[in-house]
């Protein structure tokens, strides 16, 4: 708990799939992750490799969402994240090569791997 007696949010790291399907839904997990973000009880960790594949997803394949998912990026505490070589290191002995990315995020900014296939689901 922090000075206040708050607790702070759990850091959740996000894939693409999962930022892109809360982005364009109203109903489901993923949104459900983007609004727990959004009013603060949870961390939104997105790395850089998503936020890139999420642009050109949306850019290539459903350009007139370009501008929600700029204003998204803009108005919610979200957390872009580089991993670092070490972080990247770890994650390849512990993920699929496709995984590492969003693995190597999660480890380096302390927060739980969120994806497509284990919404939110908390590490240890």
């Amino acid at each position: 708990m922090g000075p206040t007696g708050k607790t702070e949010p759990v850091a959740v790291c996000l894939d693409a799939d999962v930022l892109i399907a809360g982005l364009l839904s109203r109903t489901g997990a993923s949104h459900a992750i983007l609004i727990l973000g959004e009013i603060g009880l949870l961390g939104l960790v997105l790395p850089e490799a998503v936020v890139d594949e999420a642009r050109r997803n949306l850019t290539d394949k459903l350009s007139e969402t370009l501008p929600l998912f700029e204003e998204f990026l803009r108005s919610v505490p979200v957390r872009v994240y580089q991993p670092t070589a070490q972080d990247q290191e770890r994650a390849r002995n512990l993920a699929d090569q496709k995984d590492v990315p969003i693995l190597a995020a999660a480890i380096g900014a302390d927060a739980a791997p969120g994806d497509s296939q284990r919404e939110a689901l908390p590490l240890g």
